[in-house]
Order: C-alpha cells, then structure tokens, then sequence
C-alpha cells in the first residue's frame, strides 16, 4: 500500500506525468469507461470504498505504468513488483464484496430491505473464503481475519456462521443494532426472490422461529383487518336501519322492498374467520403454500441489467395470499439503506444554490417532483400537458394563461405594424 500511495503522490504532483500516462493508454487502448483516458484515483485512508476503487484504477493501469517505465517517463523504483501486484488484487478482491453488496443496497429501482440477510451471510463467507485459500498471502489473510473480527463484533453471527435471528432488536455501542434487524428477516422471508435462499443461511431452530413470529403478525394483522371489515358492515347496517325506520314512519317506502337483506348480511359477518385459532390455522396454511411454491429469479429473465420487481409480483399474486400481502406492503418498503434519501438531498443542494436564495418554496419543490419524476413524465408527458392546459384559464387569444401579452398587443388591430 506504501508504494501504490507514492506512485499515486508522484502523479498528482505532476501534471505532465498525468499526460504521459494518459498517451500511454491511448496508445495501448486500454481506456476505461467511454473510451477516455484517465487518472489516478484519490486514496482516503478512513474510506474503504475509496481505498477499493483506488486499487481497482491501479490494476487497470498497469499496462500504462510499464510502458512509462519502458520510455523512462517514469521511475522504476515507484512501481510495484510482481509480488505487490499480486498483493493489490486479493485486497481489490477482498474488498470487491463489500462494494457489490454496498452498491447493490443502495439501489432505488428496487426492493432492497430482504437483502440485507444476504449481504451479511456474503460477505462473512467470503471473508471466511479468503483466509482457508492456501493462494492467499499473508498480508491479505491478516487484512482478511481483521475485517472478520470487526464484522463479527457488528453482526454477531452463530458459531457456523450462520446469520443469527432473536426475533427482537438488540442496542448496542452508540446506539447501533447488534446483529441484523428481524424486520429484515421477515421482508427476506416474504420476498419470492429470496424466501427460497433463507433457510440455508439460517440455523433451523432460529428459521422455524422466525416462521412462528411472521404467522403471529399475519394472525394480528388479518384479525385487524377482519374487525375493520365487520365494523364497517355493522356501522353500514345500523344506518340503513335507521334510516328505514325513518323512512316507513313518514310512510315513504315500502319495508318489502328491503325484505331479507338483513339476513343476507348477517350471513356473510358470521362467515368471517373471526376466531383466533381458525385463523392461526389460516395463516400457516398460506404461508406453508407461499414457502413450498416456486420464487422468482433476483435477476430479471427478461433483462439482465436488471432486478426482478417482488412488488410487481405481489400485485398479481395478492389475492392468492390475502394474509401475508400486507405485510408485503409493510415490510419491503423499508429501505436498507439511506443514501437514496442522501441522494435527494444531493440533487436539492443543486437546485437551491447561493444564487437562488429567493426562490420560493414552491417552485424549488416543484423542479425536485419533475426531477424525482422525470422517467414518468416523459412517458405521460402528453397526458399530462394535456391536462395541465385544460385546466389553465385562457387569455383574450384563446391561449394558455402562460401565453399572455400585454394589453396593447391584446387589443391591437390585425395587420398593424407591431414595430
């Protein structure tokens, strides 16, 4: 690391060295993204992301680095041996899942909260893989079992090093989780893309109580729902009733009209699983079919730049599992991570500069809606200007209110010079 920081010192103190380098890539065509020649990256010490792409750019440039050496336009002494070299990859590799898994949870496009488990059980076993490897150095198993410590000591994984699941929410040092939170598990457990891959990195134990707290709050959340269901009934019954009563006193309507609805409604409320038992019974059965049945790839068949949408796949399915497609909406809503919150802010911090410190609230919110928006309205962008224009008052030329002329030009005759 000592002699890929000093060769990245000699390129930033040298601007023409940075030309050098950027002919020689030109020359091998070993370009990087687009075809342009590029630079060496910044390594900050306390940024292990930084740190990862900072190794990745050297290796990616190691084909210019020695043809500089060859041309003398660099000093031989700053590049790294074969053995360095070797070095520098297993540490990009080492740190290659972090930054998978980092950039996978971060996604906006997609679901990401169920997978989260996945991450953690990843990168623990890849950590794991690395320091067995026989090829591996001894620098890079040292770095290896030091990020296994650390990670250990933030996720707490059972002896196999399986992911742990208590079913609650451990605080720890500086009020961080301890250990992955259970909201985490049951969005895994519920999504059709990773359901299937849960158990394995789950001991069995901790698995079938996992199951028995995601049936108790399908139990709680469909006896909510079915309570809502008969109140709404019984509120609707006690009205029409009332008003009925009303209504044959004044001698209005006929009673006959109405005869045997009543029964008809008091019929589908005792047809309600409104007993505890009957819908435990319910709920295990749904779920034992919903964990048997087939999932989905994470990878969209269809385009491999993409994720599969599990949302999607609830929203066709959502009648097949009325008890669990609740807590769909509830648990695979949460994001994993905050940077697309973060990124929000990023966008706005352009948008309300120095320079726009009068901007009203109004229109700064409106610019970060059609930002937010904007693959959607391109797709309904004639709808929607359709609509906007409708509904805009008109001006003496019969135009948008946005069109508007000054009075004089308003009243001006036809064919008079406007110069």
């Amino acid at each position: 690391m000592k002699r890929c920081r000093a060769l990245s010192e000699f390129f930033n103190k040298s601007t023409q060295a940075t030309t050098e380098l950027k002919k020689s890539q030109v020359t091998l065509t070993t370009y990087y993204y687009d075809k342009i020649p590029v630079g060496i990256l910044q390594d900050v010490k306390t940024r292990w992301w930084s740190t990862w792409r900072f190794l990745g750019r050297l290796l990616r440039l190691k084909p210019a680095f020695q043809m500089m050496v060859m041309n003398k336009t660099l000093p031989a002494e700053l590049l790294p041996t074969e053995d360095q070299w070797n070095v520098v990859d297993q540490i990009e590799n080492c740190l290659r899942i972090m930054a998978k898994f980092q950039r996978l949870l971060e996604g906006e496009e997609y679901v990401t909260s169920s997978l989260v488990v996945l991450a953690v059980y990843q990168i623990r076993a890849s950590y794991m893989k690395t320091i067995s490897d026989p090829q591996t150095s001894a620098p890079v198993k040292e770095l290896s079992k030091k990020l296994l410590q650390d990670f250990d000591e933030r996720y707490i994984p059972e002896d196999d090093g399986k992911v742990r699941y208590t079913g609650r929410a451990d605080i720890g040092h500086r009020n961080r989780y301890n250990g992955v939170h259970p909201y985490f598990f049951n969005a895994t457990m519920i999504d059709p893309r990773t359901k299937n891959k849960l158990r394995g990195m789950m001991t069995e134990e901790q698995y079938e109580m996992l199951k028995r707290d995601l049936i108790e709050f399908m139990v709680a959340t469909r006896k909510e729902t079915l309570n809502r269901t008969l109140h709404q009934i019984h509120g609707q019954s006690g009205s029409d009733d009332q008003n009925a009563t009303t209504a044959v006193n004044e001698g209005e309507v006929e009673d006959e009209l109405f005869a045997g609805l009543d029964d008809i409604t008091n019929d589908s409320v005792t047809s309600l699983p409104v007993d505890d038992v009957e819908l435990r019974i319910q709920c295990e059965s749904e779920l034992k079919l919903f964990l048997l049945e087939e999932g989905i790839k994470l990878v969209d068949p269809n385009d491999k730049k993409k994720y599969s949408d599990c949302l999607k796949w609830w929203e066709n399915n959502e009648h097949r599992y009325p008890a669990i497609a609740p807590l769909a909406k509830i648990f695979l809503a949460i994001p994993a991570s905050s940077a697309p919150s973060e990124r929000v802010w990023s966008r706005g911090s352009r948008v309300l500069t120095m320079k726009r410190s009068n901007m009203t609230q109004e229109l700064s919110s409106g610019i970060m809606f059609v930002k937010e928006n904007m693959d959607l309205l391109n797709k309904y962008y004639d709808q929607v200007i359709q609509g906007v224009e409708s509904a805009l008052p008109r001006n003496l030329c019969g135009l948008p209110e946005y069109f508007s002329f000054d009075a004089e030009l308003e009243n001006m005759d036809v064919g008079q010079d406007l110069f």
